[in-house]
Parts: structure tokens; C-alpha cells; sequence
């Protein structure tokens, strides 16, 4: 018997014809083939994901594209163990990653989470008029100011617990006799008054529209 070659073992730029969540295993299942003779090769295919992640791609484009993938072949279903899809380029590019910072996204809604070098966590949803950045310093909302929006008798709601919490902020004995108090109380400063500085920006108090 010879040697098997390196196609008996492990193969790579499957096109995924379907993708679905078997309703008996709860486990992700694919169909493979060739998108563009609309062809499959093999069916109910296991497909291998890390621990605390499942994700299904973006449906195929008939006869143009699909996800691709990498796969352990085996005598009765093959292991997907790497995916690819050459369609997400351009949100990749997008968003722009630098060594050591990760991008998750949704292939077809365009809503993504992009963890920064220098500690900062951004979300922003796919029509980009929502998002929130947090860093080491604080939270900003949005790509533009417009991205949050209150009604007048919430902004003034917010408004009032910002000034009390300015209020505690500023007690000369809340950081001695209850320091982790204090740490907290600082913290919600910050997050407030970004949330209060999109008010102004956006002359949000003449807003009636949402509560």
C-alpha cells in the first residue's frame, strides 16, 4: 500500500455551499462543493471552532463566491477546521488592524468589535451611525455626536445624577474612609460627562422625541 499524499489527509479552498446548526447535536454542519458548477462534494462535514465562538458565514453567492475552507478529510465526515472569505476584504480593511489587535465582526450585518493595542474596545453597528469606544481614560459614544439621542426629561434625569455625583466626587473624606467608593464614583464622572457632552454638541435638550 503507498504512502497517502498530502490531498488524502487535509484539503483547503472548499467552497461552502451551506452551513446550518444540526438540530440533533446543536453542532455547526457544512455542505462543501464548488460554488461556481454549483456541485457539492461532501455533506454534513463537522466543522471545528475555539471554545466560546461559533460563527456561521456570510450565504454564498451563486455561481461567483463563497467562504472557503480547510478541512482534515476523513472516511465519513470531514473536520472543517480553517475558513476564509475573501468577501470580508472589505470591511477588514476598513477598520484597519495593527500587530496584536482583533477584529470580530458579522460577515453580513456589518456590525463589528475591534480590540486596540493600547487596550481600547470599540463597537459600532453595521450602518456605522451607532458606536462606543471604550479606553484607559473613559467611554465615547459614537462616530459622530449624533450617534446618542435623549429625550429633554431623560437629559435632565442624567443631568441631575451628574451633578450629584460630581457632588461626591468632590467630598474631601469620601477617598479616606471609603477609597473603592471614591474609584467607583470617579469612574461614573467620566462616563457621564461624555455622555452630558453629546447634549451640547448635538443640541440634544431640544429633543422630545425618545425617553
Amino acid at each position: 500500500m503507498g504512502a497517502k499524499s498530502l490531498n488524502d489527509i487535509a484539503r483547503a479552498g472548499l467552497d461552502v455551499m451551506l452551513a446550518v446548526i444540526d438540530g440533533v447535536t446543536g453542532l455547526v454542519t457544512a455542505q462543501l462543493g464548488n460554488v461556481v458548477t454549483q456541485k457539492p462534494t461532501s455533506n454534513d462535514d463537522e466543522w471545528y471552532f475555539p471554545p466560546g465562538y461559533v460563527g456561521l458565514p456570510k450565504s454564498p453567492d451563486a455561481g461567483k463566491a463563497a467562504s472557503q475552507v480547510a478541512v482534515i478529510t476523513r472516511s465519513d465526515h470531514n473536520q472543517i477546521v480553517g475558513c476564509r472569505d475573501a468577501r470580508d476584504a472589505a470591511i477588514v480593511t476598513a477598520v484597519g488592524l495593527d500587530y496584536g489587535e482583533t477584529l470580530v465582526f458579522s460577515p453580513a450585518g456589518g456590525g463589528y468589535v475591534v480590540f486596540r493595542k493600547d487596550g481600547s474596545v470599540k463597537v459600532q453597528s453595521g450602518n456605522g451611525e451607532f458606536a462606543a469606544t471604550i479606553s484607559n481614560t473613559g467611554i465615547a459614544l459614537g462616530p459622530s455626536p449624533q450617534a446618542v439621542t435623549f429625550g429633554a426629561f431623560t437629559q435632565q434625569l442624567i443631568i441631575m445624577l451628574q451633578t450629584l455625583l460630581v457632588a461626591m466626587e468632590g467630598d474631601p473624606l469620601l477617598p479616606i474612609l471609603l477609597p473603592s467608593t471614591y474609584s467607583a464614583v470617579q469612574a461614573a464622572v467620566v462616563t457621564i460627562n461624555a455622555l452630558v457632552s453629546t447634549f451640547a454638541e448635538t443640541g440634544q435638550t431640544q429633543n422630545t422625541t425618545a425617553t
